[in-house]
């Protein structure tokens, strides 16, 4: 042990060396009264966690099933980081059975949830379809609409042939940024989407799109935020403030929400744990014991913030597996 003590010792610099070789100094320092109005030089101070929404440290070792929500929520958002482009994921959910889906096998008039693929064709009657994309694409389908998905890599591709849409696309972060993550092809132009969120008319005589937020091209021009472009098949492309601005909030919500229930039901992994209700159950597979999350709309769960990704926090419950935002949470108030 001695000779490991030596082994670590000439490890240290010389200055220390020979401090530590010195006597150490016993004697007591006289007492000055300016120390009585000193202030501290360090205080410590424990944080508290209630009424806060909390991130997880890098550091943290998490359980198994935090593992497997973080892993579905983060794909959902960023699943390309480069090397070899994955399939595309889509599903949808309907609001009825009405909705009709092509395939290059068959067709379905009843179609109401459910994985879609490229080649696809969806007609939604009287229906509203809303989906979800692999690649961070949410978007809601309005009736009277008729949309195709085509084969693309790395990109959503969809041809718009007629009907109305709304879109919100996530910014990738970090390289490759600046790479459309979703296309729409209409008879009268072409649009192209890094991050954002807009909706589209398509009819016999021309393309219409407001841009709520974020960044697009229309017909390769950039569209500002807060401005209507319109397309026609003959003639170029005019862009103006609109006479009343169209209301999004809403109906983003509301696809929001749809689309978060949609994963929830849907993804296998999300499927399992959703099963996973006990209070005793939940609390031994994350270590913890469960919180008290208080939403705004009135709502009370109790159970464990599993996952935090983006303005979505994924909670495992006693009424199952919630995927809630950020803005609708008014408290969450953590247990000892």
């Amino acid at each position: 042990m001695e000779k490991d003590r030596e082994n670590t010792n000439q490890q240290l610099p010389e200055e220390i060396l020979r401090q530590l070789k010195q006597p150490p100094r016993l004697e007591v320092p006289a007492f000055d009264a300016a120390w009585l109005d000193a202030s501290p030089v360090h205080v410590f101070k424990e944080p508290s966690a209630a009424g806060k929404i909390l991130s997880f440290p890098g550091n943290a070792i998490l359980s198994a099933a935090a593992a497997v929500l973080i892993a579905v929520g983060v794909y959902f958002a960023y699943p390309y980081k480069g090397g070899e482009i994955p399939s595309m994921e889509i599903y949808g959910a309907a609001t009825g059975t009405g909705v009709s889906v092509e395939t290059k096998k068959e067709s379905n008039s009843g179609w109401n949830l459910g994985e879609l693929n490229p080649g696809d064709r969806i007609e939604t009657g009287e229906q509203t379809l809303d989906l979800m994309a692999s690649n961070g694409v949410i978007l809601r389908i309005y009736p009277a609409s008729t949309v195709s998905i085509e084969k693309s890599a790395g990109q959503l591709h969809l041809r718009h042939e007629r009907g109305r849409l709304l879109a919100e696309v996530r910014k990738k972060e970090g390289a490759r940024s600046d790479l459309p993550r979703l296309k729409i092809s209409t008879p009268h132009t072409d649009v192209l989407v890094t991050g954002t969120v807009f909706q589209v008319v398509v009819n016999d005589q021309e393309t219409e799109l407001y841009l709520d937020r974020g960044s697009l091209t229309m017909a390769e021009t950039r569209i500002p935020p807060g401005k209507m472009a319109r397309k026609a098949q003959d003639s170029g492309l005019e862009i103006e403030a609109p006479a009343v601005a169209p209301e999004t909030d809403q109906e983003l919500d509301g696809l929001r929400e749809s689309t978060d229930q949609l994963a929830r039901k849907w993804i296998p992994e999300m499927k399992r744990l959703d099963q996973v209700r006990e209070e005793k159950e939940i609390s031994k597979m994350y270590g913890q014991s469960l919180e008290k999350i208080i939403l705004k709309d009135g709502r009370i769960l109790q159970g464990v913030v599993a996952a935090q990704e983006g303005d979505r926090l994924m909670l495992h419950t006693t009424s199952g597996v919630v995927v809630v935002r950020r803005s609708n949470v008014q408290e969450i108030v953590y247990e000892n």
